[in-house]
């Protein structure tokens, strides 16, 4: 019975260890469909891939220099004793302008959106900067929109 027991396992073995050693059949690369985000193929934009690559990389790190630079500024206020009521508000603008730029540039797929993503936390630093004032600080520097 033993023998048995060992004669199966291994004819199994000496079965998996040639099964493992085949390698497959290439897949023959096929045209798939166009993207489904739309906007997202490089055709829609007039270039090439490696032109659209560039803008929207481009694109993203100024969305997210942006979305970090309100993200400091809110945390730099967040110790502001003195607050008063327009204070408070635009604080609350900012911070709500700052999750909905980073929730839009984490689900951005084309420029265009990358690039929404980023007109809204320089709308959220402009709150920044009022709030700023409010409370008789710096506003900080000017908030440049080269978009």
């Amino acid at each position: 019975m033993l023998m048995l027991i060992f004669a199966a396992l291994l004819i199994a073995g000496a079965v998996g260890w040639f099964t493992s050693r085949r390698t497959p059949a290439p897949v023959p690369a096929q045209a798939g469909p166009r993207s489904p985000y739309p906007g997202a193929d490089p055709a829609d934009y007039g270039g090439t891939n490696r032109q659209v690559g560039s803008q929207l990389a481009n694109a993203e790190a100024e969305a997210l220099r942006s979305v970090n630079r309100l993200g400091s500024g809110i945390t730099a206020l967040e110790g502001a004793a003195d607050r008063t009521d327009e204070a408070r508000q635009s604080i609350a603008e900012a911070v709500d302008r700052h999750a909905s730029s980073r929730r839009q540039l984490a689900e951005a797929y084309t420029l265009a959106q990358v690039q929404h993503s980023g007109r809204t936390a320089v709308e959220g630093l402009h709150h920044l900067r009022a709030a700023r004032r409010e409370l008789g600080l710096d506003p900080g520097p000017e908030i440049t929109t080269e978009r």
